[in-house]
């Protein structure tokens, strides 16, 4: 079933197939490193020039995109579109109550984003 994944995720395709403990383990941590670069460092550093939170979440989706131009560029611009905002807004939202809700709470959202995609993935391969 394989066959239905583009062609450009073969590499992708082969980790799933050949090592989908390690798949699985990647999908589920990356988001610690990633909440922390691409939402709780470019919110903190664009918050010391700016209190509008529409600036926070585009500047921090940029920068959370960016953390994924290697995979395409036309998945970065995916990202930027979708999850990036709602993982910096997520982030703001959670940051009146605490940091570390704002952390825990974006980085278990993005954990479900990647997920249900990577167990579809699995499935498919």
């Amino acid at each position: 079933m394989h066959e239905l994944l583009p062609a450009e995720n073969a590499p992708l395709v082969k980790m799933i197939l050949e090592q989908p403990a390690l798949f699985l383990f990647l999908i589920l941590s990356a988001p610690f490193f990633e909440t922390f670069i691409g939402q709780w460092l470019p919110i903190w550093f664009f918050g010391l020039f700016t209190r509008a939170t529409w600036a926070k979440v585009l500047l921090s989706a940029i920068v959370f995109a960016a953390l994924h131009l290697g995979n395409s560029p036309a998945n970065a611009l995916i990202i930027l579109l979708l999850p990036g905002p709602v993982f910096a807004y997520t982030f703001i939202r959670w940051r009146e109550h605490s940091r570390t809700k704002a952390y825990f709470a974006t980085t278990f959202t993005h954990v479900v984003h990647n997920l249900v995609p990577g167990l579809l993935a699995l499935t498919m391969a």
